[in-house]
């Protein structure tokens, strides 16, 4: 069982492990309020979900449209991921949120404070709990709550 208070380098490397490809991988969900290009242990996060996309893993990618319409940075990055590697992305009104959610042979998820930037990642304190499969209902409740955001408009 794993359930563990992540913060600082073990909140960037559990945020790695989450995008990074491995056998039994089908879905990844992301809710972020912001998303730019960050690095994550090195490596963009374009690179990361390119990887995903290769390995023929589903990426939904859930943001706030209200800061989307703020950010001409982000607003770019947004299109080229839909146009360049087919990610679904959408933005839903309200959105304040911050998780990734893994689905296949196994379930992992991450709640956190943080957004995937820069300075989210590198510079802010930032702080959550990463749980993997034995708490599936802890999961599952993450996944309905998802479901539930884009239901939304």
């Amino acid at each position: 069982m794993v359930i563990e208070f992540v913060f600082g380098d073990s909140l960037e490397s559990r945020l790695n492990q989450l995008l990074t490809a491995r056998r039994g991988m089908k879905k990844v969900k992301i809710v972020s309020q912001h998303i730019h290009n960050a690095s994550i242990n090195g490596v963009s996060f374009r690179d990361k979900l390119e990887q995903l996309v290769r390995s023929q893993i589903k990426i939904t990618i859930i943001i706030s449209r209200k800061f989307l319409a703020r950010d001409k940075t982000e607003q770019e990055f947004v299109e080229d991921l839909e146009d360049n590697l087919g990610i679904s992305i959408l933005s839903r009104k309200g959105v304040h949120a911050k998780m990734v959610l893994l689905e296949g042979n196994s379930k992992s998820l991450l709640v956190s404070s943080l957004n995937i930037t820069d300075t989210a990642i590198h510079q802010n304190k930032e702080a959550g709990v990463y749980v993997e499969n034995e708490q599936e209902t802890l999961i599952d409740d993450a996944h309905t709550y998802i479901n539930t955001i884009l239901g939304g408009t």
